[in-house]
């Protein structure tokens, strides 16, 4: 029996924190996760097609969810909607896709990955359970610094290679040349 699954719908925006956020919820929870960029076409527009810019952040979105969903183990069922009315098309997948709720994401009243006025009318007509993930709010200017996403994960990585060059040149260095403060630091300790 395939474990019950959760509509994760995006239509704008690129918060990659939300994604992870998302991300652990369903695996801890044991979900699929069924992630939907909805491409939002004009009903007048419609038989031209959508244009190549508004499909980069849907991909990157796609591209994105199935990367983390690969490292996490989260299994996912992946759909792209051209659609002229985005609620009415939620609604359906759905009902196709037999989802148990719809996730949610908030950050400092604001909606991630989702339009304000999708995600209050979802609150107030849901098609299926709602599974609200309120994120922390952002640093206040002039509270302290922000940090870019990936910083810490690169200093350490930088801090790691200066460490494993310090060594490796320890390591060449004889021992002749070494410096003599580590022969003070003996004499002092014996």
């Amino acid at each position: 029996m395939k474990p019950p699954g959760w509509l994760f719908p995006f239509t704008c925006g690129g918060n990659m924190y939300a994604i992870d956020s998302v991300m652990r919820l369903a695996e801890s929870a044991g979900v699929t996760l069924i992630p939907v960029a909805l491409l939002s076409q004009p009903s007048a527009v419609q038989h031209q097609g959508v244009h190549p810019e508004g499909l980069q952040h849907p991909q990157g979105f796609m591209e994105a969810v199935q990367s983390k969903a690969a490292r996490s183990h989260v299994p996912v069922q992946c759909y792209e909607v051209t659609t002229v009315d985005v609620l009415h098309s939620i609604t359906m997948l759905v009902q196709e896709t037999q989802c148990r709720g719809i996730v949610l994401v908030i950050s400092a009243g604001k909606s991630q990955l989702l339009r304000d006025d999708e995600r209050k009318y979802l609150l107030f007509n849901p098609p299926a359970s709602l599974v609200l993930l309120r994120l922390p709010m952002p640093a206040r200017a002039g509270t302290g610094p922000r940090l870019r996403p990936g910083f810490l994960p690169r200093l350490a990585r930088l801090w790691r290679q200066q460490d494993i060059n310090k060594q490796e040149q320890k390591k060449k260095t004889p021992v002749a040349e070494r410096p003599a403060v580590l022969e003070i630091e003996q004499r002092r300790l014996g």
